[in-house]
């Protein structure tokens, strides 16, 4: 079947040069990432297990993509960790659409080709391994599974300790909302409570945030999608991947 599979893929690709993909049309599962064609950057040098590289390329291929050594005219994406190296400067120039391993997680856990969307989805706007927030001491409260998953990890990519608990040595309090034990105790002991944007803006370049916190754009609580990236930021990462393609019957 998986053989079937990459037939498939490869009969498309060639008839129609599928560089692209249209959200409009809806793939089968089993090749949702057909007409995508990934180089990818910063990750091999980040790698201890070199075979994790490899696996992410048998599953983008057994899913209907294609990755190139290099990045190539055909790519449509650019699998980065930051936006500090000169493929991603290439990918900018030529407007691939640079994203991060934590985008390709979310779309295989579906099934379907989504577009990135929360700020773990985009490449860092400092080197690999730069901590921007390594005089902080993040905790966070009101978020529960996947959000303060996320969090944590952006919390971490970020330089920063991060605590599950609340204590005077926390620095700041990421809130979902305005209340709560943890919430009250930072207002007591005058530890600055801001939302998820701000560490957000920070992860993508707006190092000004560090400085902002009492800023109204970062305490304004009850967000409905808390950990969605300011578009300023990110409008450049999309790129121009998406190519309208017809799929013929016969």
């Amino acid at each position: 079947q998986q053989q079937q599979q990459q037939q498939l893929s490869q009969q498309m690709q060639q008839s129609h040069q599928l560089y692209g993909h249209d959200p409009g049309i809806e793939l089968p599962e089993e090749c949702f990432l057909l007409g995508c064609v990934f180089a990818i950057a910063d990750y091999p040098e980040q790698m201890a297990d070199k075979q994790l590289l490899a696996t992410w390329k048998r599953i983008i291929q057994a899913h209907g993509g294609t990755v190139d050594p290099t990045l190539t005219s055909r790519c449509t994406h650019l699998l980065c960790e930051s936006q500090v190296s000169s493929m991603y400067a290439q990918a900018l120039r030529e407007r691939k659409r640079c994203i991060t391993a934590h985008w390709l997680n979310t779309v295989l856990k579906k099934k379907k080709m989504v577009p990135p969307h929360r700020a773990l989805h985009f490449p860092v706007a400092f080197p690999p391994g730069g901590k921007p927030c390594s005089q902080h001491i993040i905790s966070v409260t009101g978020f529960t599974d996947s959000d303060r998953d996320d969090l944590k990890l952006m919390a971490y990519l970020a330089g920063s300790k991060y605590t599950g608990y609340l204590c005077r040595s926390n620095t700041v309090l990421i809130c979902k909302e305005p209340n709560g034990l943890k919430y009250e105790k930072a207002k007591e002991w005058r530890i600055p409570c801001v939302n998820a944007q701000w560490l957000c803006d920070i992860l993508l370049g707006n190092f000004e945030a560090l400085r902002q916190m009492q800023h109204n754009r970062y305490t304004v609580f009850n967000l409905q999608e808390p950990l969605t990236p300011s578009q300023h930021l990110i409008s450049s990462l999309l790129g121009k991947c998406t190519v309208t393609f017809v799929m013929l019957k016969g």
